[in-house]
């Protein structure tokens, strides 16, 4: 769709992925697809019963959305124990464990895998990979402490996925705990020592959306300038979407400063009348001159490009026999035979 035929609404509205609770539709759920038009959803665990019941969902909202502005149908699929859709999928090795067995060819497969079985189920957005570097918390969720071994992994999935026609959202830029940031700004990005170095090879291998971790914006505004335009847009040349992490926040004001500071959507974990709230009040912000037309178009301009490029909105029927097949789960044995090997 080409963004002059777009209302402001709409443009305002293609911003925002929410999420929403229940795992059927509801009038709430449909007033914010066909009024405020938001650009997508986040499915929970909670939002989930049956894989039927969901695909029927996923197709339900598209076509509520089929005035030219499909819906991203998010999720967060990293493998492991970080799956917010389990019961009857093919579950892939923990990020750690594929980072033991390494094997990109491996790891590209079990991306590719995990992504059809979400796209058959309307699913085409995926909060992975993680391209952070083992740090001592929660190191499943890492392939590694070496950087080199980490870029390597994230675009054997980065790959897999988009493959599979789901876009990659790659997490947590530039890091968890924004610590160390003097490395980060002085280092060249192409460099192994660089934490930011997987970023720039997710980047240059297709990953459609990086997720920016909120600590960017609890500092000052300087600093998330510096990071998301300065480094990721000039120094990285990365021209796709900025999506902040899971925000729960009822402050307004900071939503409208993630978009001032060159975020393209943002994820707004709350109600829905809080959503409602900030979707108006950012309206009225653009409306105001508090943020400008132009910078909503740069943003609007990534958004429907990476929706045009993966298909968006075309949901293949329900088959059962698309999840869980034999060749997938021989592949996770092959896996665990290796990590275990490797460990």
């Amino acid at each position: 769709m080409d963004i002059d035929s777009l209302s402001l609404e709409e443009k305002v509205g293609q911003l925002f992925i929410v999420n929403f609770e229940g795992t059927e539709k509801t009038g709430e759920l449909i007033h914010l697809i066909t009024y405020f038009k938001v650009g997508g959803l986040f499915y929970r665990a909670e939002n989930v019963s049956d894989l039927k019941k969901l695909h029927k969902l996923s197709t339900t909202v598209q076509f509520f959305a089929k005035t030219g502005l499909p819906l991203f149908l998010a999720t967060t699929q990293e493998g492991g124990d970080v799956n917010e859709i389990a019961d009857g999928l093919t579950i892939s090795l923990s990020q750690a464990k594929l980072g033991l067995a390494n094997n990109r060819l491996y790891t590209r497969q079990m991306a590719e895998i995990v992504g059809q079985e979400l796209r058959a189920l309307g699913v085409n957005m995926n909060f992975a990979p993680v391209l952070n570097t083992k740090n001592g918390f929660d190191d499943e969720r890492y392939f590694s402490k070496n950087i080199d071994l980490v870029a390597k992994h994230g675009v054997a999935a980065i790959q897999g996925y988009e493959k599979a026609q789901v876009c990659a959202v790659v997490k947590y830029f530039p890091n968890i705990y924004l610590d160390n940031i003097h490395n980060i700004l002085s280092i060249p990005v192409d460099r192994k020592t660089s934490e930011i170095y997987p970023f720039y090879r997710a980047i240059k291998y297709g990953a459609s959306g990086i997720l920016v971790t909120n600590s960017i914006f609890k500092n000052s505004n300087s600093l998330s300038d510096t990071l998301l335009n300065e480094l990721l847009r000039e120094r990285v040349q990365f021209d796709g979407m900025i999506i902040t992490e899971a925000n729960e926040t009822t402050d307004v004001q900071s939503i409208i400063s993630f978009i001032q500071a060159g975020c393209d959507m943002i994820y707004l974990q709350t109600n829905y009348e809080n959503q409602i709230r900030t979707i108006s009040a950012v309206l009225e912000a653009v409306k105001t001159g508090i943020i400008s037309e132009d910078r909503i178009n740069q943003s609007v301009k990534r958004i429907l490009a990476v929706k045009e490029k993966h298909q968006i909105g075309e949901i293949p029927p329900f088959k059962r026999e698309r999840f869980r097949k034999k060749r997938s789960l021989d592949l996770v044995d092959r896996l665990i035979e290796r990590a275990t090997v490797s460990n």
